[in-house]
């Protein structure tokens, strides 16, 4: 599925030009206009020339009668297209060269022009957006060296490339060169374009050194002679299905004997997934997996759910990779084991029981309870219900949780005790007092504590609402707030100095800090956090917590042992 998104995602964004093909495949270029060039791999069908096409400056694209040069320079100057021989830079292909069309013309449009756009095959111009480069085509449009530049791809993907003449790309000696997409994000850029090969001067050596499909041009023969030619890579052992033509010596400008274009030879064209060794290197469809367009049965579940419950198998269809060769593409069709859709019946797990792992069956009722436990079924508190819906337990109605107790005779919070804070009358409340340890030992040490609550509780002088309690905030000094909440055995209300309540265990040892913090003494519960290597245990008075500090027995803070446990105190 993956390599079928990006090869659309490559068409979408017309990157993708073809090279390849046999004898009567349609070979296309996708042009900014949305015209089109085509033609055929493989042989010419009359030998004839390629078609003419319209240069920018509206002269036209030389033939193969060795008419006017189709890449003059823009701006007057000396031609940066020539060939090395310094002869003027043609379009032409030899009949059977990579790109010929079926009746001789060169990639052309509507009318056998090159490159040609639409119907009409009218010459394309470049992209304005890409300095006039036309993304896709392998081609340096601007001619400025580079191929495709700034034209947006997907890393990791190659095309096929020639920064030379387009008429020479393929043909002899001028390989085509490849280049990657590299980047590390979702679109990247091509890198250059390496491996191309590039023509040189006609040497008369039998070969097309120059890339304009003519064996040996220029070079004397008898006329009417013919020899065996062959315009494939130079050096390159020939193999079936390629194979070798003939060129005959005809009579050439000014009556100068030449040999002509190589005919009836057949050379390497990129490999497609066909049956033929299209590249003649020996290996038919390298590359490929499977047959373009052929079908297969699919199934990515797990092995024995197919068939299964809802578990069905789907349809492969092999897919033509972007950088060549094939593949089977996603399995389009299947359904595979899915978490169950609790109440529809469906045995979505594939595994032969419908509704397997829901908590509960649809419309039956459970009770319920959100309160603290042990507080259902106590004063005010009692359970609700719930009922099972498709996505399982609903929430829970018609309970009574613990309530703020408001002294009308019931017991609001649920702790078995109606109206706990409202026993001191009309002129008192209950108050909470902090514990005097001042008489507690020497400075900076540490004492058993007396095991009894670290705040006290009686009937204050201070009214408060119905609703509240007062509670000793500092030293003589009284607030009314929010009575505590009902604390767990062995734990009782504690009113902190960040102004909560929290439930602490009894005073289990008095701290007696020096006169750092004014021989401040502190009750605390024992400590029971584990300190790191290098850290210990101390009492924060000020958030009455216990923490690990370093540095401790350091010349202001001594180290003392409560039985077996460390802890730092100020001196």
């Amino acid at each position: 599925m993956k390599t079928a998104v990006r090869a659309c995602l490559l068409m979408a964004m017309g990157l993708l030009a073809a090279h390849c093909g046999n004898s009567d495949e349609a070979n296309g270029v996708i042009l900014p206009d949305g015209g089109s060039g085509s033609g055929t791999h493989g042989n010419n069908g009359d030998g004839g020339a390629n078609g003419n096409g319209t240069n920018p400056d509206g002269s036209a694209w030389a033939s193969l009668d060795g008419g006017a040069n189709p890449w003059g320079a823009l701006d007057g100057g000396a031609d940066p297209w020539a060939n090395p021989d310094g002869s003027p830079g043609t379009v032409t292909y030899g009949d059977g060269g990579l790109h010929g069309g079926g009746d001789g013309s060169a990639s052309g449009g509507g009318d056998g022009s090159l490159w040609g756009g639409g119907g009409d095959g009218s010459a394309s111009g470049g992209d304005a957006a890409n300095g006039g480069e036309i993304c896709g085509n392998g081609f340096d449009d601007n001619h400025n060296g580079l191929v495709d530049e700034n034209c947006p791809c997907l890393p990791g993907t190659r095309q096929y490339c020639y920064p030379g003449t387009p008429s020479q790309a393929g043909v002899a000696g001028c390989n085509w060169g490849e280049q990657v997409c590299t980047g590390g994000e979702e679109i990247g850029n091509w890198g250059a374009c390496t491996g191309a090969g590039h023509p040189t001067p006609e040497a008369c050596d039998g070969q097309d050194n120059n890339c304009d499909g003519i064996v040996d041009e220029g070079c004397a023969c008898t006329l009417g002679a013919t020899r065996s030619c062959y315009t494939g890579p130079p050096g390159v052992p020939v193999m079936s299905p390629c194979h070798a033509g003939t060129a005959t010596c005809v009579a050439g400008a000014g009556g100068t004997p030449g040999w002509s274009v190589c005919t009836g030879q057949i050379t390497p064209m990129l490999e497609v997934c066909d049956g033929i060794d299209n590249n003649c290197n020996g290996v038919v469809d390298e590359g490929c997996i499977c047959q373009y367009g052929s079908t297969r049965n699919c199934y990515t579940g797990a092995a024995g759910t197919e068939g299964v419950g809802a578990c069905v198998g789907g349809i492969q269809t092999c897919q033509e990779l972007p950088d060549g060769g094939s593949n089977w593409g996603a399995c389009v069709g299947e359904v595979v084991p899915t978490a169950p859709t609790c109440g529809a019946g469906v045995d979505s797990m594939c595994d032969g029981h419908p509704d397997e792992g829901c908590p509960c069956r649809i419309g039956t009722t459970t009770s319920c309870y959100d309160g603290p436990s042990g507080t259902a079924g106590v004063g005010i508190c009692h359970a609700g219900r719930s009922t099972c819906t498709a996505a399982g337990w609903g929430p829970c109605t018609g309970e009574q949780t613990p309530q703020t107790e408001t002294c009308n005779g019931m017991d609001d919070n649920c702790t078995g005790v109606p109206d706990e804070w409202c026993l001191c009358g009309p002129s008192s409340s209950v108050t909470f007092h902090l514990r005097d340890f001042s008489h507690w030992g020497d400075r900076s040490m540490i004492s058993i504590g007396d095991g009894f609550p670290l705040m006290t509780q009686d009937c204050g002088p201070m009214r408060c609402p119905s609703s509240e309690v007062a509670v000793e905030t500092s030293a003589g000094v009284f607030a009314c707030v929010a009575p505590p909440p009902a604390c767990p055995a062995g734990s009782y209300p504690n009113y902190v100095v960040g102004r909560f309540w929290r439930c602490d265990r009894p005073c289990e040892m008095i701290i007696t800090y020096g006169p750092l913090f004014h021989d401040l003494v502190e009750c605390a519960p024992r400590p029971t956090l584990s300190c790191p290597s290098g850290l210990t245990p101390y009492y924060a008075f000020e958030t009455e917590t216990w923490v690990c500090r370093p540095q401790c027995n350091n010349g202001e803070y001594d180290l003392y042992h409560f039985g077996a446990i460390p802890i730092c105190i100020p001196c």
